[in-house]
């Protein structure tokens, strides 16, 4: 007699922003991993901290849409992120690398390392580097961690595992773009605030926050440039963006010359970090640039930056249609513990 087919979902992977929550399940069918569920569901109250009313109501949702059982990954808070490249001592037999990561990574942030929660990969060697090992360290304060997490294990969730967030969008972006044969930049661009992760292979070896680069910032500032509503300003932003101003959709002028300035100078940090890599890592060139987050749906942005980054630019989406931008991270979450095993 022929068994019934086995039917593995992966946790789901829960990208808490400040502006919505996005999560993501997905299923394996002939050995390989399809989006089973997508969703998301803007906060209540966006930029307050998160509450078990906005708990509760996820949950429901979660529920009424499909999604299997209760075991989530979630990204750290990132607020509560720290990071660092670390320069330590040559590997040697017998040398407890491990820890002399964790006690640099407390001293550069000031912190007892025991109050830590800390993982830390090694980085290539520069080309112009000592007989140094080099590491990017992230990590959090425990005691943050811990909060976040009993918080939403008093809803009837199951936390498996909390991961940077920087890994979690890289490993989504290669689920729906494929490897690449150099360098890949994921540009986040999140309610919040913007990051960079450059990636190579399937390892960060470089991060950098966006200074005030936030999609929250960008809306003020064309709301007061413009004198409208939020509502009407946020819907030129994400209906018209650099697709060319018209009479009929885009009105003000204001909220294009705030978009133009905004980009311009995410642009010019990026450059900047671009640079950077460049010069510690010549051997390895950047082969493209991929859009996350909730300002990637903002119309010609990503030509906007291959125009400026001279290298091809494109948005990240997967090809079941379900999971846009926005969900990239919440995607590599799903999959952080299958890449795991």
């Amino acid at each position: 007699m022929r068994g019934l087919p086995f039917t593995k979902f992966s946790p789901v992977g829960l990208d808490v922003g400040s502006h919505s929550f996005k999560a993501v399940q997905l299923v394996k069918s002939l050995r390989k991993w399809e989006v089973a569920s997508s969703v998301s569901l803007p906060r209540l109250t966006p930029g307050a901290p998160l509450a078990v009313a906005e708990l509760r109501r996820l949950k429901e949702v979660l529920d009424r849409r499909g999604f299997a059982g209760s075991d989530i990954v979630v990204a750290v808070p990132s607020a509560s992120l720290l990071t660092a490249i670390l320069e330590l001592p040559a590997r040697a037999p017998g040398l407890p690398m491990e820890q002399i990561a964790s006690d640099e990574f407390a001293r550069v942030h000031k912190h007892a390392a025991a109050q830590l929660t800390m993982s830390a990969w090694e980085l290539p060697a520069p080309a112009r580097a000592s007989k140094a090992t080099y590491m990017l360290a992230v990590g959090a304060v425990s005691a943050e961690l811990e909060s976040h997490i009993d918080l939403i294990e008093a809803e009837n969730f199951n936390v498996l595992a909390m991961e940077e967030p920087y890994s979690a969008s890289a490993r989504g972006c290669l689920y729906a773009a494929g490897p690449a044969s150099g360098l890949t930049a994921v540009i986040d661009l999140g309610w919040d605030a913007a990051t960079l992760a450059i990636v190579s292979g399937n390892t960060v070896i470089y991060t950098r926050k966006l200074g005030e680069a936030g999609l929250a910032r960008l809306l003020a500032a064309a709301v007061e440039a413009a004198g409208g509503e939020a509502e009407i300003v946020e819907r030129e932003i994400w209906g018209v963006g650099f697709s060319g101003p018209s009479q009929a959709d885009f009105e003000n002028a204001e909220v294009l010359d705030v978009l133009e300035s905004h980009v311009a100078g995410m642009l010019r940090e990026i450059s900047q970090a671009f640079g950077y890599a460049a010069h510690q890592y010549p051997e390895l060139a950047l082969s493209r640039v991929i859009l996350i987050g909730g300002g990637a749906a903002i119309p010609q942005i990503a030509q906007r930056f291959q125009s400026q980054l001279n290298v091809p630019v494109s948005v990240a989406a997967c090809p079941d249609q379900r999971t846009p931008a926005s969900m990239i991270s919440a995607l590599g979450l799903a999959l952080s513990q299958e890449v795991a095993r």
